[in-house]
């Protein structure tokens, strides 16, 4: 009689064990399930993120292509409005010192014109 009470108690922790055991290793596929798809999700954010940044990188070298290009432009401008300011400053230096001899030589001008 103990041998067989003993026998449905090792029975029947054995199926509880079985059970628990088979219930453990659903719970662990459900995990490594959710830990794939996460770990799939996570992918898929990390390269939309990547790829933003790229666009957004690409968007900011055509930008500063377009800076660059203005700038160019810009300063050949400006070059060639400084040239032209120093000819007509040196032409405004020698219309001065013209000026400025004839007042001093005022007296001869006049006499050789007499």
């Amino acid at each position: 009689m103990f041998l067989v009470v003993f026998s449905n108690t090792f029975t029947a922790s054995k199926d509880r064990f079985d059970q628990t055991e088979q219930v453990t290793k659903g719970c662990f596929d459900q995990m490594d399930q959710r830990f794939v798809a996460s770990e799939q999700a996570t992918k898929e954010r990390f390269n939309h993120l990547e790829q933003v940044t790229k666009e957004r990188f690409d968007k900011i070298d055509q930008r500063f292509e377009l800076a660059e290009k203005f700038n160019k432009e810009l300063i050949g401008n400006l070059a060639t409005d400084i040239k032209e300011q120093r000819n007509k400053q040196d032409r405004l230096i020698w219309a001065i010192f013209a000026s400025i001899l004839a007042l001093f030589f005022k007296e001869y001008i006049m006499k050789s014109f007499m």
